[in-house]
């Protein structure tokens, strides 16, 4: 008991259910009292931009395509999580929760099982900047993702056999989007030369979560595809 409760993943769900003591409250009164969550939005884009900052700060004397790319990448963090957060202060309650909740239990789920069962490397291009990243925990995140998005809808009394909607695409595709934007966080972290996109306040911040970046691209991947969903529909 001890050893767990020194152990990295016990700093990890401590962190976590302190996010989620936070930020709960916050989502559930959206609709009558938008206000502290869109504080909740505002602070976490300005620590995302000073992460990213960070980054390319650590990167200035690199000259040449590598530092390009890594400018690149880290104006597409910045237009990333902006948008997101946009489509999260315009979104509802259901809508939020929605999107946390789909890229949230991807990332549990694959974290979980792919450190207890993944054997099998994902060795294709894309994940060449997330080489622990397995088969097996890739696949139980998204399965447990769609999972977790029909006993979400079926408790708000959402239908998902109607006609094509975002919540329906969400609840399909919401876990290959949150992995996606996991591998892209990975890429700005390789392309940057760190192991965290944690600047040294925010990495002990989020202890065993590496930063807010990290912590947070997978759902505003989600936000994302979510509000493009919408434009369509």
């Amino acid at each position: 008991m001890k050893k767990f409760l020194h152990g990295k993943l016990f700093k990890r769900l401590l962190v976590a259910a302190i996010l989620v003591a936070i930020c709960l409250p916050a989502i559930l009164f959206i609709d009558t009292s938008p206000v502290p969550f869109q504080i909740l939005c505002t602070v976490t884009l300005i620590l995302c931009f000073w992460e990213a900052l960070t980054i390319l700060r650590k990167n200035h004397r690199v000259i040449g395509l590598r530092y390009f790319s890594t400018l690149l990448a880290i104006i597409g963090a910045i237009l990333v999580c902006g948008s997101g957060i946009h489509v999260l202060i315009r979104s509802s309650t259901n809508e939020v929760l929605l999107i946390a909740l789909t890229a949230c239990i991807y990332d549990a789920a694959a974290f979980f099982i792919g450190s207890r069962f993944g054997g099998t490397i994902i060795s294709s291009r894309p994940f060449k900047n997330s080489p622990q990243k397995s088969w097996e925990g890739t696949l139980a995140g998204i399965l447990f993702s769609i999972i977790a998005g029909i006993i979400f809808t079926h408790y708000v009394h959402v239908s998902i056999l109607a006609a094509p909607s975002p919540v329906q695409c969400t609840v399909a595709f919401g876990g290959m989007v949150a992995c996606f934007g996991d591998i892209f966080g990975s890429t700005l972290k390789r392309l940057g030369s760190v192991k965290d996109s944690g600047t040294s306040f925010t990495a002990k911040l989020m202890s065993e979560h590496g930063g807010f970046i990290d912590r947070f691209l997978s759902i505003l991947y989600v936000a994302l595809f979510y509000g493009l969903c919408k434009l369509i529909w």
